[in-house]
């Protein structure tokens, strides 16, 4: 039992050191955004939560009731601050201080009332609030979700740490980390503590380096974080455009700039870049891809799996092809970005496609 209470000390300083390790990186990453910021909050509040547990070392204090029950409140003053780091991912610059000082304010006033009145009636409404602030957040993080991303597909040709599934993800296995919380401490035991800290350790290295690599799109931004930040476009500053034949000048100077020039291969080409190209505004060139029914996203990439059925058409016979230079040559990103959208245009992934085209090479 001694050897089992040793490993959860062990532990426990583990995860102490991983926060306050994290703490220190983010740091760097603060100028990065408004998310970074919030998230070094995040993390700080997680190690000092972890800082408090040096309490559990004292033989006169490990064994209280009272001291377990007040630290366990005191560990739920972090789910506000983390389910303010999924709503700013997803909807950047809905969290300000007051906000964030309402959303903890109600789990503080349950701590205090606690420490004066030690009733179980406390202690379940503290977990109710915390049960219902994360299915909440699920929910709302879904919702802006969905907005976000047909925004990024509006403007951009990739997803590649652009992209905020990975922010839904998180708020599920958040979730279900609340979950393991009560499961590990509502009767506390040490291993109940070693599986928290190793959970805990490995669910936010996950969630910092994922956070570390994203990037806001500003198109997403309220109009002051984007002057912040130096992203503020002047669509008003763009060429006047012909007022008769316009569809017919644009479309011809976009079919010029995709197959011409290949703008496609660009494989960080923007709404934005595509427009400055062809000399017009975003709202244009953006109405006239849509009005085909496809978003901008859907328009690029289909020239870049065109182009990579052309690579792979001439390729046939080849021994050492690879999928990944077919890609980068293609304009795409990733190699999961590549196999996802060919599949979902052509109906086959690129190998099937390159094992048919070798069969009909064959019999021919």
């Amino acid at each position: 039992m001694e050897s089992i209470e040793a490993l959860a000390h062990y532990t426990r300083g583990l995860a102490t050191m991983f926060f306050v390790m994290w703490a220190f990186i983010i740091y760097r990453y603060r100028r990065q955004g408004r998310i970074m910021r919030v998230l070094l909050v995040t993390v700080c509040v997680l190690a000092l939560g972890f800082v408090k547990d040096v309490l559990f070392v004292s033989d006169s204090l490990k064994d209280s009731p009272f001291v377990a029950e007040i630290t366990a409140l005191s560990d739920l003053l972090s789910a506000p601050f983390v389910c303010a780091f999924f709503f700013e991912a997803v909807r950047p610059g809905i969290v300000t201080r007051g906000r964030l000082v309402a959303a903890v304010l109600p789990f503080f006033l349950l701590l205090l009332l606690y420490a004066l009145w030690p009733d179980h009636f406390v202690l379940g409404l503290a977990y109710s609030m915390s049960f219902v602030l994360a299915v909440a957040t699920v929910v709302v993080v879904r919702y802006y979700m969905i907005r976000y991303n047909k925004c990024v597909e509006a403007n951009y040709s990739y997803t590649l740490n652009i992209s905020v599934n990975w922010v839904y993800s998180c708020a599920v296995i958040y979730f279900i980390w609340f979950f393991c919380y009560i499961l590990c401490f509502g009767d506390s035991t040490w291993w109940g503590e070693i599986v928290f800290d190793v959970c805990s350790i490995a669910i936010w290295s996950a969630f910092c380096g994922i956070s570390s690599l994203h990037r806001i799109v500003p198109e997403m931004m309220p109009r002051t974080m984007r002057a912040e930040a130096g992203a503020e476009e002047n669509d008003d500053a763009t060429p006047e455009e012909p007022a008769d034949g316009f569809h017919s000048y644009l479309a011809e100077r976009l079919r010029q700039q995709m197959e011409e020039e290949h703008l496609y291969l660009d494989p960080s080409l923007s709404l934005g870049a595509l427009a400055q190209a062809v000399g017009s505004n975003k709202s244009y060139v953006s109405g006239f891809i849509n009005r085909s029914g496809r978003t901008f996203y859907d328009y690029v990439n289909e020239f870049r799996v065109k182009h990579a059925c052309r690579l792979l058409d001439q390729s046939l016979g080849s021994a050492h092809l690879n999928m990944q230079e077919v890609a980068t040559q293609s304009g795409f990103n990733s190699l999961s970005s590549f196999n996802r959208y060919f599949s979902k245009m052509v109906g086959m992934t690129p190998t099937a496609y390159l094992k048919r085209s070798y069969s009909q090479q064959t019999v021919n």
